[in-house]
Order: C-alpha cells, then structure tokens, then sequence
C-alpha cells in the first residue's frame, strides 16, 4: 500500500517528531505499556519518525511543506496503525504525556492516522474492514 503524508506544514511535522519521540520513550520506561506495545513496533515506529525528522528539517530549511510517501505492506501498516490506536487510547501514556503536548501535535497525529486508513482502504475488503474499525475507534478525533 502506498502511505503518503502531506502536505503538511514541515514546522508541525518537525515538532510532532520531537513529541513522537518523546512517546517512545514514555513507552519504553513503562512496563506495563512494554506488554500491550513490541519492541518490533517501536523499531519499525522509530525508523520512520527519523526519517519524517528529516524530511521535515529538510523541507523546512527550503520553505516547502512537508511531503513523504513509501510502499508498505498492507500487515506492516497494519501492525504500525494498531499500535498508533493503542497508545492514543491507552490510560497509562495519558498519564505520562502532557495534555498540552497532545494538544499541540493532535493535527499532525491525525493527518497520520488519516493516511494510513485512506492507504488500508484502497488495498481491498480484508483491509477495508481494519480501516472501518480504526475509524470508529478514533471518532471524531479525525474530523
């Protein structure tokens, strides 16, 4: 499936790597969301929010938005999505994250999500069906 992000502001993709980061950290020091959240996850999480760290530096500095897109198999994406779900609905992160950090980078955190349920969506019925789910788990966070 092809996941693309943007057009974004590069400031606000910037920023939210930073806050993305900080989350895995947050989920690393915490056992109890080390059992609900793998380390393959968080490898796989990591990679791809160094590279968004710098595209968006990169497009920053020239004054573009911020623009990014790969091929993924369908099962990675979702394995990364489910993780993105279970954090954002998870007690013990909101306890460890500050509502104003999540405030701040909401915009961003949904334009992520957005796009992988818009890239599930296109790959058939099977991931069609997990795109619905995600949707509905999200609520009207993604509006």
């Amino acid at each position: 499936m092809l996941l693309e992000l943007g057009p974004y502001p590069a400031e606000e993709a910037a920023r939210w790597t930073k806050f993305a980061r900080r989350v895995l950290l947050e989920i690393q020091s915490n056992s109890t969301l080390m059992e609900k959240i793998s380390g393959d996850v968080i490898t796989l999480w990591r990679m791809y929010i160094n590279e968004w760290a710098t595209t968006a530096e990169r497009q920053l500095s020239a004054g573009e938005p911020f623009r990014w897109q790969v091929e993924l198999e369908s099962e990675v994406a979702e394995f990364l999505l489910h993780a993105l779900d279970q954090c954002w609905h998870s007690a013990e992160l909101e306890d460890r994250v500050a509502p104003e950090d999540v405030r701040l980078n909401h915009g961003f955190t949904m334009h992520v999500v957005r796009a992988f349920v818009d890239g599930l969506a296109e790959q058939g019925h099977g991931c069609e069906h997990y795109a619905d789910q995600v949707l509905a788990s999200f609520g009207g966070t993604l509006d």
